[in-house]
């Protein structure tokens, strides 16, 4: 049983495009990723489920979620006091 080695068809494509390429024709046209999902947000004549599928993806670069230490003072406030460790 061979282990190791060199196999075919595997490791990178040759010519496969990188992350780069994709980020230096996005600033060529001028607008950045979340421009683009913002403007089909806002359009009007966008199909519905096109626009919520946008607004899911922008919706982490818009509103992070708060820091682990934000989130626990936030959820505490919803905790009976037994939980919390007041009693």
């Amino acid at each position: 049983m061979a282990r190791g080695g060199a196999r075919p068809g595997a490791g990178r494509p040759k010519n496969a495009r990188t992350s780069t390429e994709a980020e230096r024709k996005a600033a060529a046209v001028g607008i950045s990723p979340l421009d683009y999902m913002l403007a089909v947000i806002n359009d009007e004549r966008a199909d519905e489920a096109r626009r919520d599928q946008m607004a899911i993806a922008a919706a982490p670069f818009i509103h992070p979620l708060p820091s682990k230490r934000e989130r626990s003072s936030v959820y505490d406030a919803y905790l009976p006091p037994i939980l919390r460790g007041k009693i």
